[in-house]
């Protein structure tokens, strides 16, 4: 038997930063926390904040099924890199970049849980 042990977080952000290399490292950081409240893989999260007043996202969402996978994940880095116009290292981003990213966000997750559509 053989026994599969989920990527890490700080991989699977790694993986992210490396697959889209035109989105700003705080971009993917975003998302991978958004991934780490959704996700319930069980993965190894080495990159946990030592102090919770660090993380403006410390919490997660509870449901009795994964509301996500991996595939949504790159998928919605890809609908971001692709759909919203970044300067590569920027730290800051528009109210309208960040609408859309709100947008594609939701329209990612409701199209993976389909709780969310109602």
């Amino acid at each position: 038997m053989f026994q599969i042990i989920p990527l890490s977080y700080n991989e699977l952000g790694d993986i992210g930063k490396q697959v889209f290399p035109t989105l700003p490292d705080v971009i993917v950081d975003i998302v991978m926390s958004i991934f780490r409240m959704i996700d319930l893989d069980g993965r190894d999260d080495s990159a946990k904040i030592t102090n919770p007043s660090d993380n403006k996202y410390n919490f997660h969402l509870r449901s009795d099924k994964g509301l996500t996978s991996v595939r949504d994940l790159i998928k919605l880095l890809r609908r971001i890199s692709t759909n919203i116009q970044l300067e590569p290292g920027a730290s800051f981003i528009t109210e309208s970049q960040r609408i859309i990213g709100l947008v594609e966000t939701y329209d990612v997750l409701a199209a993976a849980n389909e709780n969310i559509n109602g």
